[in-house]
């Protein structure tokens, strides 16, 4: 049973008022939902008040946070450099990349006195525009590439008795988009003129 206080409101038998009874500490009511059974904007309201924030950091935390941060910065980039290393570049941008090889027109059964080869060779796109700037006839860029490539990978065989153009026969050439591998590996067996040459057979 309920009885009415002095202000006309409803009383409990304890005599409160039933609309001023204590909300619960730290809890704020919401509104009701609104129609179609979704929460009010304020149902976030409900949930129990943030406790006391926490001490600032020290001099010595926040210098900690600085270098942890530093150091995960730095690993990063090093793993980007590591990533960008052996990634292919293009060729069309600043290089031509031919693949060439050797085959010896003397055979000989008992012991070889030359040795098929194979060599790798990245060609300077600037050097080739220069060289053709040079020239009063015009024999197109590859081929300018190729004469270039062919010097600098005859270099590249071990004794110079092998270095001799016309000892060879020469298969038709590669050209190749990407760098081989081997130019990310190790260090080329010859350079001229920034023309790098790696031998691989």
């Amino acid at each position: 049973m309920t009885s009415r206080s002095q202000s006309g409101l409803p009383r409990t038998l304890d005599g409160g008022d039933i609309f001023r009874r204590k909300r619960p500490a730290g809890v704020i009511t919401s509104s009701p939902p609104s129609a179609g059974g979704r929460a009010s904007p304020c149902v976030g309201n409900l949930l129990p008040k943030a406790g006391p924030s926490k001490a600032p950091l020290t001099r010595n935390e926040l210098v900690a946070l600085a270098l942890r941060d530093f150091c995960g910065l730095v690993r990063h980039a090093l793993n980007e450099a590591k990533v960008a290393r052996m990634r292919p570049s293009k060729m069309s941008e600043q290089f031509f990349y031919v693949h060439l090889k050797f085959i010896p027109k003397i055979v000989s059964l008992e012991e070889p006195i030359l040795r098929q080869r194979e060599v790798v060779v990245e060609v300077s796109k600037s050097l080739v525009q220069h060289r053709q700037s040079e020239l009063s006839e015009n024999p197109g860029e590859k081929a300018i590439a190729l004469d270039i490539a062919r010097r600098a990978a005859l270099g590249t065989f071990p004794t110079v008795a092998e270095r001799i153009l016309g000892l060879y026969d020469e298969e038709a050439p590669s050209w190749h988009e990407h760098r081989h591998h081997v130019m990310n590996e190790r260090p080329c067996d010859n350079e001229e003129n920034s023309t790098r040459a790696w031998r691989i057979v």
